[in-house]
C-alpha cells in the first residue's frame, strides 16, 4: 500500500514539472499549467501608461482548455492588451449616435503660455464721467436708474437741489440773477436809442445777462425749477454709479460714469514669478462667466497696448493691458480667465482641451486602435492656452486620439462591457 502511494505521488510530481518544462513560452500552454497545478496568475502586473505607444494590436489569443467535455470549446480574448491597458469596445454606430470625433497626434507651434485672471472694463477715451453741476442733495431720475442700463445723450439722470442746505436755495440765487441782468439789458436797449448807453456798454450787459441765463437754466429740469438738471453727455451704458439718493454732493463732485461702448479694454494681472517671460506676450486668450467662448485678443481686432515694468503696493502684479472693439457677448465688469501668450515654439505635441479627461488628478486620453476599438492611454499635460493644451509624456506622433466625445467612451469604459467572444 505504502509503495502505491509513493508511486502515485512521484507521477503527479512528475506531470507538474513536465507541463512547465515543455511550455514554449505561448498563452495557451502557460494557462494549461496553471489549470493542472493551481496558479491564478495568467500574467505580470505592469504599469497603465507602459505600452501606450505600442501599436501592435493582434490580440486574438486562444485558450485552448476544455470544459465537460465540449472539445475545442474557445474562450475568446478578455479585452487585456499587453502592458495591462484594457481595450474598450465602442461600435461605429455608437460612435456616430456619440458624435466621435478623431485627431492624428502630431507636432507643431505652439505659444508659450501665462495662466492668470483679469478684468474687463470701457476703454479710458470710452469713459465719461457725469459731475454735479452745483452744490445740493441727490435724487435719482428714476427706478431705471442702475449700473448697466443703456443711456442716451441727453437723458436725465440726477437731480441735484440745493433747496434744503444752508447758503440757500442756488436755483432761486441763479434766477434772481438771471432777472436782474435781463432787466438791465433791457434798460440799456432803451437808452441806447437815445445814445446815452455806448454800443460797448450794451453789448457787456448782453453777455452778463446771457451768462446767467445759462447757469440758470443749468439748474433747472426743463424749467419746473425742481433743482439743478444732470443728464448723460453721451450715449452709451451706466458703468458704474457713484452716489446714493439723498447723498449731499459738491460742485464737480463725480455722479457716474458713462461707457460709450466703443473699446473694452482686458487688464490682466500677472504674478512677479514670471516678469522673465511677460515681456514675450503678444497676444491673450479669455475665458468670462457669460460666454462659453474662448476669446482671442487679434481674434477680436485688438491689441497689446502696455506691458508693466513695475507694481503697486495695492496691486503686487505686474499689469498687461490690452484693448479690443466693444462686443455685446463680453460684460464689462467682468472676470476674466486669461491665457497670456508668448513665445512661439516649434515641435510641439498638442491635443485639444476636449480630448483630455482627468479622473483622481490623473489625465487620460482615448486612442482608436481599430474599427470599433479604443485604449485607454495615462498622460502628463504642461500648458493650456485655453483651445489646446501641450502633451508632455505619454503618446507619440501619429496616435489616432478622441478630440469629440471623450466622455462617452470613458463612460463605455467604466460600464466593463467588454464582450468575450466564444467558439464552438
Amino acid at each position: 500500500m505504502k509503495n502505491i502511494l509513493f508511486l502515485a505521488a512521484a507521477v503527479m510530481l512528475t506531470a507538474c514539472g513536465g507541463s512547465s518544462k515543455n511550455s514554449s513560452g505561448g498563452h495557451a500552454a502557460r494557462h494549461d499549467q496553471s489549470e493542472a497545478c493551481g496558479d491564478n496568475h495568467h500574467g505580470e502586473d505592469h504599469e497603465p501608461q507602459a505600452d501606450c505607444n505600442d501599436h501592435d494590436h493582434s490580440h486574438d489569443h486562444d485558450h485552448g482548455h476544455s470544459h465537460g467535455g465540449h472539445a475545442g470549446h474557445s474562450h475568446g480574448y478578455s479585452g487585456e492588451i499587453p502592458g495591462g491597458a484594457q481595450e474598450i469596445v465602442f461600435t461605429r454606430e455608437q460612435a456616430e449616435l456619440a458624435g466621435l470625433r478623431y485627431e492624428k497626434v502630431q507636432r507643431g507651434p505652439f505659444r508659450q503660455v501665462i495662466e492668470t485672471y483679469g478684468e474687463i472694463s470701457p476703454a479710458p477715451g470710452d469713459r465719461v464721467s457725469v459731475v454735479a453741476p452745483s452744490e445740493g442733495v441727490v435724487s435719482f431720475s428714476g427706478s431705471a436708474l442702475a449700473e448697466g442700463a443703456k443711456v442716451g445723450a441727453g437723458v436725465l439722470l440726477f437731480t441735484v437741489s440745493s433747496s434744503r442746505i444752508s447758503g440757500g436755495d442756488l436755483f432761486a440765487v441763479n434766477r434772481a440773477s438771471m432777472d436782474k441782468a435781463r432787466a438791465d439789458y433791457e434798460r440799456a436797449k432803451r437808452l441806447r436809442e437815445d445814445n446815452i448807453v455806448s454800443e460797448a456798454e450794451l453789448d457787456a450787459l448782453s453777455a452778463e445777462y446771457e451768462s446767467a441765463r445759462i447757469r440758470y437754466e443749468s439748474l433747472t429740469e426743463a424749467g419746473t425749477g425742481r433743482g439743478a438738471a444732470v443728464t448723460s453727455p453721451v450715449s452709451g451704458y451706466i458703468y458704474g454709479i457713484r452716489v446714493d439718493e439723498g447723498q449731499y454732493v459738491q460742485t464737480g463732485e463725480i455722479l457716474a460714469t458713462i461707457g460709450r461702448s466703443r473699446t473694452m479694454e482686458l487688464r490682466a494681472e500677472v504674478p512677479q514669478r514670471y516678469y522673465s517671460k511677460v515681456a514675450a506676450v503678444t497676444d491673450a486668450n479669455f475665458t468670462v462667466p457669460s460666454s462659453d467662448s474662448v476669446f482671442n485678443i487679434s481674434g477680436l481686432g485688438g491689441s497689446l497696448i502696455s506691458v508693466g515694468s513695475a507694481v503697486g503696493a495695492s496691486r503686487p502684479t505686474i499689469p498687461v493691458v490690452f484693448r479690443f472693439p466693444y462686443d455685446p457677448a463680453i460684460l464689462t465688469g467682468a472676470f476674466a480667465e486669461v491665457r497670456l501668450l508668448g513665445a512661439l515654439r516649434n515641435d510641439v505635441l498638442t491635443l485639444p482641451l476636449s480630448a483630455v479627461t482627468e479622473q483622481q488628478g490623473l489625465y487620460y486620453v482615448y486612442i482608436r486602435t481599430g474599427e470599433d476599438t479604443y485604449r485607454r492611454c495615462e498622460v502628463t499635460i504642461g500648458g493650456s492656452d485655453g483651445r489646446r493644451v501641450e502633451v508632455l509624456s505619454g503618446l507619440a506622433p501619429g496616435d489616432q486620439v478622441v478630440v469629440r466625445g471623450a466622455v462617452n467612451v470613458r463612460m463605455a469604459s467604466a460600464s466593463g462591457s467588454i464582450p468575450h467572444s466564444h467558439e464552438h
